[in-house]
């Protein structure tokens, strides 16, 4: 059968998951002062917005080699609705941590390539959501019918991000295959 989770439950099981695994993962190659970083479960990550030469390499190393490469798989994903608070929260953490690096490191080769990345796009959040739909976030389904459902959503999240008549001179890219990140199938 199919069952409908609430937004409460998919945010609190993606919030108590995300940041504990990049707490994890922070403190394995920076110890304490890594994991301090990543300040709470409730968004507000880097609480402060001055970084010393050290924590900006960290941001880096959690940006380049943690974030952008985790990978997120709902096994009877439905209709997406985990996978879509999952992204959520990765939204709030590419936001932050492309902010931080705007700002404190504009020398980094890396961060002059991400910045030319999203001058490329229509605007900021469409870049990171298509980033976030196409590396991060992952499902299978045995419905098919709810497996379309799931792409949809992925999908009007990502053209909800921009606003057709604030776009001077750039166009809406084509949207992402999903066929590799959303599947049917049997996960038993």
């Amino acid at each position: 059968g199919a069952y409908y989770t609430p937004e409460e439950i998919t945010s609190y099981i993606s919030k108590n998951t995300i940041y504990p695994y990049l707490r994890d993962r922070m403190k394995e190659k920076f110890g304490e002062k890594g994991k301090k970083l990543i300040s709470d479960k409730d968004g507000n990550i880097f609480k402060r917005d001055d970084f010393d030469k050290d924590e900006i390499e960290m941001i880096k190393y959690l940006y380049f080699d943690v974030l952008s490469k985790i990978k997120i798989c709902d096994n009877a994903c439905g209709s997406g609705s985990f996978l879509i608070a999952a992204g959520k929260i990765l939204l709030k953490l590419y936001s932050r941590i492309i902010k931080i690096l705007e700002r404190n490191d504009k020398n980094d080769e890396r961060v002059l390539n991400l910045i030319d990345e999203i001058k490329k796009s229509p605007k900021r959040n469409y870049y990171i959501v298509k980033k976030i739909v196409t590396n991060n976030l992952y499902g299978l389904d045995i419905m098919d019918g709810a497996i379309e459902i799931a792409k949809l959503r992925f999908w009007l999240w990502l053209v909800s991000q921009v606003n057709p008549n604030e776009i001077e001179n750039k166009k809406i890219e084509t949207l992402p295959n999903l066929d590799f990140n959303l599947m049917v199938g049997n996960s038993l």
